[in-house]
């Protein structure tokens, strides 16, 4: 996967091992929902990017 997509778009970061959706915990991501992942600090937030489109 990480050969596959680096083939495309090398600049995008890539997340493996997140429990989300059907595993235990379950931190529901919403169809359209706005995740940002930042790989200098390893962090995932959710909900991210709308204050930035509300401001």
């Amino acid at each position: 996967m990480r050969e596959t997509c680096r083939a495309y778009r090398p600049d995008v970061p890539i997340c493996f091992d997140l429990d989300s959706g059907h595993t235990d915990p379950q931190p529901p991501v919403p169809i359209g929902g706005h995740v940002e992942l930042d790989p200098t600090t390893e962090s995932v937030v959710f909900g991210a990017g709308r204050r930035a489109a509300a401001a």
